[in-house]
């Protein structure tokens, strides 16, 4: 239940209260490379896309993507499908995500768990350099930098 509240509260007070910037455009695609660290390290990248792109401050994402961790001392390769949200205003957003990881263990069979993840975003608007800091099942504390685009910016610079 207290998940539940939570999750109402940051939609509500991000969308309520976020301010309007018809100046950018949060761009469609984005990759991105995280390490993260909780027992051990993480590192790895992702791609990500805009499922639907509106103007409003809420965009559903999906992410897939993939790398290595080495938790307790256990090196693992993995690979994850994740169905997420950003929320929030332009440049800046709470971003929420999950969805199923596999786990490759070197010396016995894979298997299949779930991954969760909340944190923060900041999209640099003239350089459409993205940053992010979270926490996430698997990942840890994580910090990331990857690059946004749409198919008309890439290689180009923002007048912004």
């Amino acid at each position: 239940m207290r998940a539940l509240i939570l999750t109402f509260s940051l939609v509500f007070f991000t969308n309520a209260f976020a301010q309007n910037d018809d100046e950018f455009h949060i761009p469609r695609n984005a990759v991105q490379g995280t390490g993260g660290i909780v027992m051990g390290y993480s590192a790895g990248g992702a791609y990500e896309r805009i499922l639907i792109k509106r103007n409003t401050h809420f965009h559903p994402i999906l992410r897939a993507g993939g790398g290595h961790m080495n938790v307790l001392g256990s090196p693992n390769g993995y690979a994850t499908a994740q169905l997420g949200f950003l929320m929030g205003r332009p440049r800046k957003y709470i971003e929420l995500c999950g969805g199923p990881i596999q786990i490759f263990e070197p010396y016995s069979d894979s298997y299949t768990s779930v991954t969760l993840s909340i944190g923060y975003r900041y999209i640099e608007p003239k350089y459409l350099l993205n940053f992010r800091t979270g926490i996430s099942i698997w990942e840890g504390i994580y910090f990331g930098i990857g690059y946004s685009f749409d198919r008309d910016t890439i290689g180009k610079k923002r007048n912004q």
